[in-house]
């Protein structure tokens, strides 16, 4: 029973540990920033070209997207450009940057203008920027002209390119973020014709805080950590379920139980004298008994017989002719019931190759009824008036009542088949018998008590 209690201890703290990790692999914590705000940064070109006196608009101005720019009637190209870092927090905002003017082709670029940018907001949502430059399309053309002239090389095309260069510094009290950003506008001058390019551009960024948020995301546990907890929790069913089938009144702990009542036990080599037994159930119906009583109670121990591996320690409370009796045995499973058990005539037998081989080498009581439990309590009876003829050390003796002990136990649990085979072995124990079978023979055996 001890191997039994230690794996329940084991087991459990293994289910303890595996279904922790069980929970932790199904579980893990997933760190995500946490987002402080978002922010959006919008770039916008436009112009309004002025062009001379023509006959193919009826008018010196355009926009983008009402017409295409010849350079041929275009005088000057007034070029603009937006900015705008929008916060979905109220933030501090500065912003330094240059507007930056450049000719170039395949083969050289020539720097034209640079104009210093800066801009700024305070607690607020929406920084701003406007910046302007004028673009004379015939200055732009005699430059070109003069290099050509001076390098001897002549590009198929040539372009104005404009570029922002914005740095901006964001904070909010609690974090500070840097913005970078450089939209361009390119103006193409190929075939007598003035092309630009894209004229807007935009981002969104976010600014996360430096202490994330752990937020728990469910997937399917590691099979390690869940066939461990499983093995364990079997491993509790099955050893609780040994130590519960361990556990039927019989003592696996003798010296421990009887250390208490040392002073109360009395050693004797064979059974005391008595003229019926009552059998019961346990060591402390035992000790219940010599306590109210007040007598003590008798020791003696059986050698094994009919294939016990083990020593049988039977006790006695001996009243008034009545041998009250308790049997220890450990390798021994049929408990010895208190009196009052009631077995319901004809209960069935487990079948065993033990009751088989009974049945064979012990021939059948004459005249018993198999199927009455009293015609069973009547020679239990018969056997014990039997038994009480013999000396107490008597070999027979001790063999004959360990049997009818047995016997009574087996009928009291409903294995009245069983019973009574454990019966006969008895039964043939203190033979001989007379010719009806069920009276003792005249003559007394060797070893029975002189006067009886």
């Amino acid at each position: 029973m001890k191997v039994w209690t230690i794996l329940i201890v084991v087991c459990a703290f293994g289910a303890a540990f595996s279904g922790y990790w069980t929970v932790a692999s199904a579980h893990p914590s997933a760190s995500t920033p946490s987002t402080l705000y978002n922010y959006l940064e919008d770039s916008q070109y436009s112009y309004l070209a002025t062009l001379s006196p023509n006959s193919l608009y009826n008018t010196t101005t355009l926009t983008p997207g009402n017409g295409t720019l010849f350079t041929a009637i275009t005088r000057w190209v007034n070029l603009t450009f937006d900015f705008a870092l929008v916060s979905t927090a109220v933030v501090n905002v500065s912003t330094t940057g240059s507007f930056q003017v450049a000719i170039t082709t395949s083969a050289w670029t020539k720097p034209i203008e640079t104009v210093p940018l800066r801009a700024g907001v305070t607690d607020g949502t929406v920084e701003s920027l406007v910046a302007a430059y004028a673009l004379n399309v015939s200055t732009i053309g005699s430059i070109v002209r003069s290099i050509d002239l001076q390098t001897g090389f002549s590009p198929g095309y040539y372009s104005v390119v404009l570029t922002t260069s914005l740095a901006s510094v964001v904070t909010d009290g609690r974090s500070v973020t840097h913005v970078a950003t450089a939209p361009f506008l390119s103006l193409n001058f190929t075939a007598g014709q003035i092309r630009p390019s894209s004229f807007h551009t935009s981002s969104i960024g976010s600014v996360a805080s430096s202490d994330p948020v752990v937020t728990p995301s469910l997937t399917a546990p590691a099979l390690l950590p869940v066939g461990i907890l499983i093995a364990c929790l079997a491993g509790i069913v099955v050893a609780g379920w040994f130590l519960y089938l361990g556990y039927d009144g019989r003592i696996d702990d003798l010296p421990a139980l009887m250390a208490p009542y040392q002073e109360a036990i009395v050693d004797v080599r064979g059974p005391p004298v008595a003229s019926s037994t009552i059998p019961v159930k346990s060591w402390d119906d035992i000790v219940k008994v010599a306590d109210t009583i007040g007598l003590p109670i008798l020791r003696t121990v059986r050698m094994p017989i009919d294939g016990d591996a083990s020593p049988t320690t039977v006790f006695y409370v001996v009243s008034a002719g009545t041998a009250y009796v308790f049997v220890h045995n450990p390798d021994d499973p049929t408990p010895t019931l208190p009196p009052g058990s009631v077995v319901p005539s004809g209960a069935a037998a487990t079948a065993t190759p033990q009751v088989a081989a009974w049945k064979e080498a012990y021939p059948r009581i004459p005249g018993a009824d198999l199927g009455s439990l009293d015609s069973f309590v009547d020679w239990s009876d018969r056997l014990n008036r039997r038994i009480a003829s013999f000396r107490p050390q008597s070999p027979v003796r001790v063999d004959a009542e360990t049997l009818v002990l047995k016997a009574v136990g087996l009928a009291r649990r409903g294995e009245l088949d069983a019973a009574w085979t454990v019966l006969a072995q008895a039964y043939s124990r203190l033979g001989p018998w007379g010719a009806d079978g069920r009276t003792p023979r005249g003559t007394r055996p060797l070893d029975a008590k002189p006067g009886r």
